[in-house]
């Protein structure tokens, strides 16, 4: 079918075979073979809305075909993005013998390296842009990847861990997972990927679910956002609830499994705990607590992001503009770059800077692709992923200044055409 009648009715869309997928049959055969075992799953996510959309899909996926899984998600402040060993021993603790990443892991080699050391199967399904060596694992599951066959690559995380469950579920009643598809559109339409091809059929399919959710932690973050339930739309989920359900991963910064000794708890992560709550009372109150950190995440992103556009602008006309400073609130920065970089129309960094590491995140234009610009400076970053639009890093203090002189040669020489150096719109 032509792609403007499949645009206008994604319910036209036929979703093709997801062992499609690269490693798709490993990671199936691996997480059946521990279903059947009684072994423990581990699913180890991220602390953004598509990374706790994508680690409640798998977890809820996986438990209603009988597995025990336990959950991790990192903190932002002690530990960042991506995959960790102490995460991975975490699981392992609690029994997990397999660990499946979502929103995570493509890039963390070193990382998934200790994994194997600890004698834990790991399994990474990811949609970030791999790097030129894959992870150590028994499965890689992403679109991306160019051995790939599976014909649409612009998933979110949330994407690629419901597309694992329908392989797992491939010879059983599929229509068990339609209830997942809420958290897909969740997790994609707050992650800002292209609402096209097999993205729009899902959001469209998952924008329906979500209009008639049982899920008492969404019932309840819709109330307390002042939205009504049947009239709920993408936009709702990029004003209202996604800012919500991220506030958490951003502001707490007790959030994560870690220290939480008690099994029966999803995790300290305010947010998970209310996607993955039955009780109503529950959800209500984290549901509150959620709506109040928001507020307080929009207030410290204006302070932040005052500070940062009046230094910007202090120093005159960039290409590229980049700032740090120890003060910035590392759980704004990337909302900071996100709105500096639409305003200025150029790429932009901005930098919480420590003692021993400083962390970034960027966001950019189309004709700057900062996953590309930012693994040509793997060499002097302590970590680094995300997509062409937007990144984040690790980096350290000595090393901060050359990061910044370099990522700014890569705009003047890829950009000076591209913008000609007009004035900033």
């Amino acid at each position: 079918m032509d792609a403007v009648p499949l645009f206008l009715d994604p319910d036209q869309y036929g979703e093709p075979d997801p062992f499609l997928f690269a490693d798709m049959d490993k990671a199936v055969h691996r997480i059946l073979r521990a279903l059947m075992r009684g072994e423990t799953i581990g699913v180890f996510g991220d602390f953004d809305v598509d990374g706790m959309t994508a680690t409640t899909i798998l977890s809820e996926g996986l438990s209603r075909l009988g597995a025990t899984t336990v959950t991790f998600i990192p903190n932002r402040f002690t530990q960042g993005h991506g995959l960790h060993a102490s995460g991975v021993q975490y699981l392992k603790e609690r029994g997990a013998s397999v660990v499946i990443t979502c929103d995570c892991g493509i890039s963390d080699l070193a990382e998934a390296d200790k994994a194997a050391a600890m004698k834990v199967d790991l399994i990474v399904t990811d949609h970030h842009v791999p790097l030129a060596r894959l992870p150590q694992a028994v499965a890689v599951v992403n679109a991306k990847r160019s051995d790939s066959r599976y014909p649409f690559t612009e998933f979110a995380g949330c994407g690629a861990a419901f597309k694992l469950i329908q392989a797992l579920y491939q010879n059983r009643d599929p229509s068990r997972l339609d209830d997942l598809l809420e958290l897909v559109a969740l997790g994609s339409v707050a992650d800002m990927v292209p609402l096209v091809g097999e993205n729009r059929t899902l959001v469209h399919r998952g924008l329906k679910v979500l209009n008639r959710t049982t899920r008492p932690g969404l019932i309840a973050l819709m109330q307390v956002s002042g939205l009504t339930p049947g009239t709920i739309t993408a936009s709702d989920i990029s004003w209202a609830l996604g800012p919500r359900i991220n506030s958490s991963g951003r502001m707490e910064r007790t959030n994560g499994a870690c220290g939480d000794e008690d099994p029966t708890k999803v995790g300290t992560n305010t947010s998970l705990r209310l996607l993955m709550t039955t009780n109503r009372d529950e959800a209500q109150r984290l549901a509150e607590e959620l709506n109040e950190v928001n507020a307080e995440r929009q207030q410290r992103t204006a302070e932040v992001y005052d500070r940062v556009s009046e230094r910007v602008t202090a120093r005159g006309e960039s290409l590229l503009l980049f700032d740090a400073d120890a003060s910035y609130e590392e759980g704004v920065i990337g909302l900071v770059a996100g709105k500096i970089s639409k305003e200025a129309y150029r790429p932009a960094v901005v930098v919480t800077s420590g003692v021993e590491l400083c962390r970034g995140s960027a966001r950019s234009i189309p004709e700057f692709d900062l996953a590309a610009a930012l693994e040509s400076c793997s060499d002097i970053l302590v970590s680094f992923g995300g997509h062409p639009l937007a990144a984040g890093f690790s980096v350290k203090p000595q090393n901060l200044k050359a990061l910044e002189q370099r990522l700014t040669a890569l705009a003047e020489e890829r950009l000076d055409v591209a913008l000609g150096r007009a004035p900033a719109r």
